[in-house]
């Protein structure tokens, strides 16, 4: 979904629209988008409201109450974890970490950043300028009121925080290689990153093993976390 599409589903008429089709229940979408002459929408317009509420309706099973009011790409909702997760590495930041300011460099989903700013004042960052306005109407909807949202390459972003989260999730390299040190930024960096800001943590998809991490760079630990028998994520601590 391109930034002027978003922008437009943001709107009156686009809001109009998701309510309709929403309202019209997941059987009854493609009838009701057909019909959308009513609204005087543009097909791209249509197309983006009817792909979102679809969206949402997968998201459901990861973000509960928040899903139906949150929004999404497809990349964005096949690359969650559950939101019970990002709860989870919440509690071991405010248990074990025990800092006030946080960089969330590469938003990802979106939800570690969110349930970070519950209690955090939470610094997002991305180049990607669709992913940082999604994070901050995410935000309005899950009610995380210090979640701010920096368009800016991560690898140029002067953070002033005292810890900092990495989503390398989505990252892959220009030649779709699926090894770490290819992605953009790669894991070796991220770990530098984290180490010269003094903590923090790096998110990786669960299917990389222990020998991805690079020497020197060791974390000093290496946590895989599944949900409901569904492994979800590769954290390095």
């Amino acid at each position: 979904m391109d930034l002027r599409t978003f922008r437009a589903l943001l709107s009156d008429e686009g809001q109009s629209l998701l309510a309709a089709l929403e309202d019209a229940g997941p059987g009854r979408a493609s009838r009701c988008a057909a019909t959308a002459d009513l609204w005087q929408s543009s097909p791209a317009l249509v197309a983006a409201a009817e792909e979102q509420v679809r969206l949402r309706g997968r998201a459901a099973a990861y973000f509960g109450e928040f899903g139906p009011h949150m929004y999404f790409t497809p990349d964005l909702v096949e690359l969650s974890s559950h939101l019970a997760v990002a709860e989870y590495k919440l509690d071991r930041v405010l248990h074990e970490i025990g800092v006030v300011l946080i960089d969330a460099m590469g938003l990802g989903s979106g939800a570690d950043a969110l349930v970070l700013s519950r209690s955090h004042h939470t610094t997002g960052v991305d180049a990607d300028p669709p992913a940082v306005e999604i994070a901050d109407a995410d935000a309005r909807a899950m009610r995380s009121p210090m979640l701010f949202p920096h368009h800016e390459d991560v690898t140029s972003y002067d953070s002033q925080s005292e810890a900092v989260f990495i989503d390398l999730m989505r990252r892959p390299g220009p030649d779709g290689s699926h090894d770490p040190e290819s992605y953009g930024p790669s894991l070796s960096w991220a770990l530098e990153r984290v180490r010269t800001t003094g903590g923090g943590w790096v998110r990786l998809a669960p299917g990389l093993g222990p020998g991805v991490v690079p020497d020197p760079g060791r974390p000093d630990e290496a946590e895989w976390i599944s949900y409901d028998g569904v492994s979800q994520e590769l954290v390095l601590w």
